[in-house]
């Protein structure tokens, strides 16, 4: 129970930065997520922290339980939002009215009380951001990425493009995509307002360069009917895009049936680096396990992630990530330092 205690306290004070007399908005679909929602809303309340909990799961459907957070949001006057729910809002109206509020919006998906105390309290919140800023600037610093998987998983594309002015020009009127390194989740800062769970950096390759198979052998989500995988799915990437999908034949046509019609770009590849985070049945958590891949496809809410476990990746011929170990000189020094005692923190 201290344990507990004590990581409710850090995420309330370290990382979301309330204060006495402020107010948080807490919502959960789930029953593990419930649990731990209760737990910050009991320490909240001992700390002078007004914390409101809106159970989600009795709303039958998402625009329902979208306009129940508008309505919570737009007359609560909330310094924090912080999601425990399998159905996180971004990119929906919800963060956004939340961000525009002033609200800093944070999902860590419905784990319960064992995983948040491994995923938030027994981390090294700072650390984590130091390494994912560091991943994030080897990825933008690399030409190319290639990613290999003892499953079989061989996919490569071009991670940046010249600069000449040929390029700039192509890039402004629309006529060339660029690659994309996002920032390492799991810290606001003055321009960072929403954000989720750390210890993830997520990159996206020039659409046209992305090539070869997807084989997701940790799990998938969504849909519900999919989940984690006792036989991997084999997705053939195309010009950016998931030109088909094979392997465990009833979960390959679940995927096709929910992704028919839709939007099928590859969105992301993220990799995982949270020390305490498991592949389980938790996204958000799943996607920070320390050492695999994620990779994105579809638009919200049709967008789904599957788990590519202990992946290779190289880049520009140097591996930076085999075995679930970063080679990185830098990385690897700072992976020692990601575990926290936490007994010893404050808060």
């Amino acid at each position: 129970m201290r344990e507990l205690e004590k990581s409710c306290r850090y995420l309330l004070h370290t990382i979301l930065g309330l204060q006495r007399g402020d107010k948080l908005l807490l919502y959960t679909d789930e029953s593990d997520g419930q649990g731990t929602a209760k737990a910050i809303q009991e320490i909240s309340l001992a700390d002078e922290i007004s914390a409101d909990l809106v159970p989600l799961q009795e709303f039958r459907d998402l625009p329902e339980k979208e306009a129940a957070l508008l309505d919570k949001i737009a007359h609560g006057n909330y310094q924090a939002l912080c999601e425990l729910s399998s159905q996180y809002f971004y990119p929906s109206p919800v963060w956004r009215k939340a961000v525009r509020q002033g609200c800093r919006v944070l999902a860590l998906g419905a784990m319960d009380k064992e995983a948040f105390v491994r995923c938030v309290g027994k981390v090294g919140h700072e650390k984590i951001y130091e390494f994912g800023l560091r991943l994030s600037d080897l990825l933008r610093k690399a030409r190319w990425v290639e990613i290999f998987s003892d499953a079989g998983a061989k996919i490569s594309c071009q991670l940046s493009r010249s600069h000449g002015l040929i390029s700039r020009i192509g890039r402004k009127l629309g006529l060339q995509a660029n690659s994309h390194v996002w920032t390492p989740s799991g810290m606001f800062t003055p321009s960072i307002h929403a954000t989720f769970m750390s210890g993830q950096v997520a990159f996206i390759g020039m659409p046209h360069s992305i090539q070869g198979t997807a084989v997701i052998d940790g799990s998938l989500w969504p849909p519900d009917t999919i989940g984690k995988l006792d036989h991997p799915l084999l997705l053939r990437l195309e010009k950016g895009s998931m030109i088909s999908v094979e392997g465990s034949s009833d979960k390959a046509i679940i995927l096709n049936q929910w992704l028919q019609g839709r939007d099928k770009q590859i969105k992301h590849f993220c990799i995982g680096f949270n020390p305490g985070a498991h592949l389980s049945k938790n996204l958000v958590e799943t996607e920070r396990a320390f050492g695999h891949l994620g990779v994105g496809v579809g638009t919200f809410p049709f967008h789904t992630d599957g788990i590519i476990k202990n992946p290779t990746i190289v880049l520009d011929g140097t591996v930076l990530l085999q075995n679930q170990t970063f080679q990185d000189a830098g990385l690897m020094a700072l992976s020692r330092e990601l575990v926290v005692d936490i007994a010893g923190k404050d808060g």
